[in-house]
């Protein structure tokens, strides 16, 4: 039977086309956009949306023809450009993207998504200077929902806050949160009072351990204050570059009763201790490029060393796997928070994790860490390195192509062979 397109409604196709990309439906999505190309060919919102798709189903190459055909279409379509250049960074092409970005720029200068792509690009190559100033785009751009008017002066390192009471407002993920409370330490030498907001995951682990300044639970009232800093806008405000990194560790310490009380859960040491975080928060833009299946990592349980799960809360993906495997201990329905998080680590001799929380809060109490990468990897990790500026016993360990994560299983796996 023939099919009338011209019956078909393509607003309605459209629109639910969004509504499965919404839900994180992909792949339905991908076939009604591509029906919708198929009975108008000049939908330039329709390319658009499905470059979007194909690119969070990596397939960015394809992503990037669809973009191209949107500024063919529609030559001052600054989200295009801003599309394109979030393809080309994740394919390496930094230059080109950084071209792209610029673009939509001249279009519109005040286009805070593509100076923010710019700042990260920056940050990725190390330019850490021009960097950390383009980053402040972010509030007008992709965390404006998270813009906090706190009615009092920004402070980016030009006052004296010699006892003044600063506060230091969380931001973004709890990664990000570990990765920079390093600068409370920077803050104090400055004479002031610090005001500190923390995650909620966080606020018992920080508490323990930071007598001198004042810890609030992020959401709850704050008390009086004369200047507030962004925690990601510490490094700008104290001019940080490669050199000036602060690399003091550790600058987090485990929770001493609750280190004692893990010490007796796991009992006497017989064989190498491994801690395994392999997948991140859902809910990460770009969770699918960081995370694994526990499945994945399946070869590294056949050698002679015990493996820890460090997971708070496991994926209905990985239950089954885990469940199933006799050589892994699954400790999440004893995790609290990360107090006990911490604790685990302090008894680990290596941690193996991919891009997330669980890494950071490994450096930052600097024990044995190494870090399953993507090929193009988040700005703090910068590109070609396998060493890590913020975190001295970091060891990366990065896919050589898009997606393909077992050539860095592999590597991990020599390497751990290596203790036997």
């Amino acid at each position: 039977m023939t099919i009338n397109k011209s019956s078909i409604n393509v607003n309605e196709l459209f629109t639910k086309a969004k509504n499965y990309s919404n839900s994180n439906d992909l792949d339905k999505a991908l076939l009604i956009y591509d029906e919708i190309i198929s009975i108008k060919p000049n939908f330039v919102d329709a390319f658009l949306n499905r470059g979007v798709i194909l690119c969070k189903l990596m397939r960015f190459l394809e992503g990037l023809k669809d973009f191209d055909l949107v500024i063919k279409l529609k030559p001052n379509y600054v989200t295009a450009f801003n599309n394109r250049g979030n393809a080309l960074t994740e394919l390496g092409r930094f230059d080109e993207a950084i071209e792209s970005y610029d673009q939509a720029i001249k279009i519109d200068p005040n286009y805070a998504d593509a100076l923010t792509n710019i700042a990260i690009i920056k940050l990725l190559l190390g330019e850490y200077k021009e960097g950390w100033k383009l980053f402040e785009w972010r509030w007008k751009g992709p965390q404006k929902k998270d813009y906090r008017d706190f009615k009092k002066p920004l402070w980016l390192g030009s006052e004296s806050i010699q006892d003044k009471t600063i506060l230091v407002s969380a931001e973004q993920g709890l990664g990000d949160f570990i990765q920079f409370y390093r600068y409370c330490e920077l803050l104090e030498k400055l004479g002031a009072k610090i005001l500190l907001e923390t995650p909620k995951e966080f606020f018992h682990l920080i508490k323990s351990q930071n007598k001198k300044n004042n810890i609030i639970k992020k959401g709850k009232p704050l008390p009086k204050f004369d200047f507030y800093c962004p925690i990601m806008s510490l490094p700008l405000a104290f001019k940080t570059t490669l050199k000036s990194i602060p690399l003091s560790v550790p600058y987090i310490k485990s929770n001493p009763d609750r280190s004692e009380l893990w010490k007796l859960k796991l009992g006497p040491k017989k064989n190498l201790r491994i801690g395994i975080a392999w997948s991140g928060a859902k809910n990460y833009g770009t969770d699918n490029i960081r995370s694994l299946r526990l499945e994945q990592f399946a070869s590294l349980f056949d050698l002679p060393f015990n493996f820890y799960s460090l997971h708070k809360e496991v994926r209905n993906i990985d239950k089954n796997f885990l469940s199933q495997s006799k050589n892994i201990y699954d400790y999440h329905k004893e995790i609290e928070d990360f107090s006990d998080t911490a604790a685990l680590i302090i008894e680990m001799d290596i941690v193996i994790s991919v891009d997330t929380s669980v890494a950071h809060l490994t450096g930052a109490l600097d024990k044995p860490l190494w870090i399953l990468l993507p090929y193009v990897a988040d700005y703090r990790w910068m590109i070609d390195r396998i060493d890590s500026p913020w975190y001295s016993s970091a060891t990366l360990f990065r896919q050589k192509e898009i997606n393909n994560w077992d050539s860095v299983i592999l590597s991990i796996l020599r390497s751990l062979r290596t203790y036997i």
